[in-house]
Parts: structure tokens; sequence; C-alpha cells
């Protein structure tokens, strides 16, 4: 079977809407901090090796075919993205089954204990209400199951930063800070690892629950 790489379906998937940030995986610089901010998270899976991996706000769907690299079946939810659009832009690339649903986080469409992975990049920072995320996510991750999520800092020099790339009214989207996810999660599941990007612009959290 084909090794996907992370960013290989880029060029044959469409954007999903305003929030979907794929346009800019293509430009020169700030291209390469949106490709590393998934790589700096995709490494701490490196290696393992899964039944069932969820990703939470797969969007355009471009990391569906590196995550069928690592794991026997893959899903995703997406509050936005249209699961059949996805599935049929995915298709051109490559022609593995997936299970995408369209559908809120905060409350997952899935059987308790269904997935051994549970990866959510830039997701939870716009989770007021972490607790309850983080109790949706212990009731559909297995106990032993790896959980990663990706979380960008939530200031006033991030909020002019994306400003100036053309994302409007971030201070109203990000709304819980890396700390504050953290402060929550470490007393529901294990750390296993935790690195940023230079600045500490990105966090990636793994944990085990």
């Amino acid at each position: 079977m084909k090794e996907y790489q992370p960013f290989e379906a880029v060029k044959y998937l469409n954007n999903t809407g305003e929030s979907d940030p794929l346009r800019y995986y293509t430009k020169p610089i700030v291209g390469a901090v949106f490709r590393k901010r998934i790589t700096l998270g995709l490494d701490l899976l490196r290696g393992s090796k899964f039944n069932k991996l969820v990703e939470i706000g797969y969007g355009s769907g471009f990391l569906m075919p590196y995550w069928t690299n690592i794991s026997k079946e893959v899903f995703g939810l997406d509050i936005d993205a249209e699961p059949e659009k996805v599935s049929q832009d995915l298709r051109k690339f490559f022609d593995r089954a997936l299970h995408l649903t369209k559908g809120d986080m905060l409350s997952m469409p899935y059987q308790d204990g269904t997935f051994d992975c549970l990866v959510a990049f830039s997701i939870m920072e716009h989770i007021k209400d972490i607790e309850a995320a983080v109790r949706e996510i212990s009731r559909v991750v297995k106990p032993g199951g790896k959980i990663l999520i990706g979380m960008p800092a939530v200031n006033k020099a991030m909020d002019y930063g994306f400003k100036a790339i053309g994302f409007k009214n971030i201070d109203h989207h990000h709304v819980t800070t890396p700390k504050e996810f953290f402060e929550v999660a470490k007393k529901s599941w294990k750390l296993c690892a935790h690195k940023t990007l230079p600045l500490k612009m990105y966090h990636e959290f793994l944990f085990e629950r």
C-alpha cells in the first residue's frame, strides 16, 4: 500500500469555506509556518499504528491520505465542511474509503470508546467550554488511546499576525489559550509530549487517555 506524504493532496483539493486555511499551505513564507505546525504534531505520532483514528476539523481533508498510513480506518468530523464534497475531491487523489461526517465535537455521533486515536489541529482555541470538550473526547477515545491536540498561541501578537494574512475578527474566534486548555486536559489525560514552534506560536500536546 502506498505511503502518503502529509501535504501530497493539497493541490488536488478545494477550500471548504472562509475558516479553511488550505490556501495558505502553498504560500512561500506563511505556508512554511502552516506546514510546520502540522509536521510538529505528526512527529509525535511517528511509529504509531491505530485501528480507528478520527480527525476533528478535517476541513478540505488534505491529511486524510496521510492518516491511512497509520490507521486501518479513518474518520473525520467537521462542523462546516460538506462530507460528500470533500470525499468527492479526495477520490480524485486516492480511492481509500473514509468515514466523513458533519457535526459538532461537543456532541460527536460516535459510540463510547470508538477510537484509539483522536487528532484536532487548531480547533480547541475556538471552544469556550473546554471541560465539555474534554469530557466528549474522553467518551469517544478508549482508555490508553492517544489524543493529539494542536493549538496556536492566543494573544494580541497572534491576533495581529492572523489579521495580517487575512483572517478577520480572529480575536472573537480564538477564545481559549493553550494554557487554559492544558489546565483542564491534564486532570483527565496523561501528557506524553509537548512541543512548540519558535516563540511558542503553536503548541502540540500528545496525551494518553
